[in-house]
């Protein structure tokens, strides 16, 4: 949520940061940035530095990393789904997978 817009997520961007929640892309920040630079990323963090770790997501390639992992996950999902009967549950199922998609990135899944 914290490259996301507020009108898109429906909720203020950075929130889960704000109270200390490690997502997955402030994990795959942490593992982007050399030893000597995590303490001034955590620090940036606990302050809640909306705007620096939004920045250092971007450029380090750490949110295009969650985007790509978060595609490869909901198409798992879809696939295992597949092997499921056409029923209501599948369908809402398959319907939330997408909305998570759209929600998160604007986007739609492409090949899946």
């Amino acid at each position: 949520d914290i490259v996301s817009e507020e009108k898109r997520l429906g909720k203020k961007p950075g929130q889960d940061m704000s109270v200390g929640e490690m997502t997955l892309p402030l994990l795959n920040l942490l593992k982007s940035v050399p030893a000597n630079e995590k303490e001034r990323l955590k620090t940036l963090v606990s302050k809640g530095s909306l705007n620096a770790v939004r920045t250092r997501l971007v450029r380090s390639g750490a949110a295009e990393k969650t985007r790509q992992e978060v595609f490869s996950y909901m198409g798992l999902a879809k696939k295992n789904l597949s092997a499921l009967p056409e029923t209501v549950f599948k369908k809402s199922l398959v319907n939330l997978t997408d909305f998570i998609i759209e929600k998160n990135f604007n986007l739609k899944e492409e090949g899946v």
